[in-house]
């Protein structure tokens, strides 16, 4: 994939330079095809050759999130006196971790998807969350070989497909297009998570979609519902 970026930035996107190929360009050239990265503003955006606009996280929309979405909290167990340790390990846009990093917890990101994770890194980078591990790797290995152990693992899979004809949010679109889908059963993903969880395990999904496994309890927001598992260390 193509990364289009001003000249004299290249230190900042420096670390991009082995995934993508690097272009520095005053402006962007036309006729484009398919899906290409753009730093423009400090600001890493992914954009398709008809969307030249892309897509982005604002921290303004992190910000929100960390002083509204009460469900993720409470799914996670979060008190004000009690932060957490989070393995967050399907990271994606990565907006639910850093909103659990803006609420106090010690949170680590995995995700495969090279284009992901360089949007990670940037978002991060602009949140000043530096202090985030963020880690390009296939989540279920390192599940498995890891060797490590946190409070709570968080698991937001891509949501099956819809059945209604109104496409979800362009950002979720892109991210199908780009993200792999899971190779393993989520039954499977539970099972793994739950063995390196101390409290528990926590799976985002849509509000009427089916339970997995037989969820400890639910918490349930307006469009999304959080299944909470208890973990199998206890």
């Amino acid at each position: 994939m193509q990364l289009y970026y001003p000249p004299g930035c290249k230190d900042r996107v420096a670390p991009f330079e082995a995934l993508f190929d690097m272009t520095p360009c005053l402006e962007r050239p036309e006729h484009i095809v398919g899906f290409y990265l753009v730093f423009e503003r400090d600001v890493l955006r992914l954009c398709h050759d008809d969307d030249d606009k892309g897509v982005s996280i604002s921290l303004a929309e992190i910000d929100k999130r960390a002083t509204r979405d009460l469900e993720l909290a409470r799914a996670c167990g979060l008190s004000r006196h009690a932060p957490c340790t989070v393995l967050d390990a399907m990271a994606g846009w990565g907006i639910d971790g850093l909103t659990l990093h803006r609420l106090g917890c010690k949170v680590t990101c995995l995700e495969q998807s090279s284009v992901a994770w360089a949007l990670l890194h940037n978002l991060f980078e602009r949140a000043d969350a530096s202090d985030v591990p963020l880690h390009r790797t296939d989540a279920w290995c390192w599940l498995e070989q890891s060797g490590e152990s946190f409070q709570v693992v968080y698991l937001d899979p891509m949501f099956p497909e819809r059945r209604k004809k109104a496409l979800p949010g362009k950002r979720i679109q892109y991210l199908a297009q780009l993200v792999p889908g899971l190779e393993h059963e989520l039954g499977d993903w539970l099972n793994a998570a739950r063995s390196m969880a101390t409290s528990r395990v926590v799976l985002k999904r849509r509000l009427h979609d089916p339970e997995i496994d037989n969820p400890d309890w639910c918490i349930n927001g307006r469009s999304v519902r959080y299944d909470v598992y208890r973990s199998g260390q206890q």
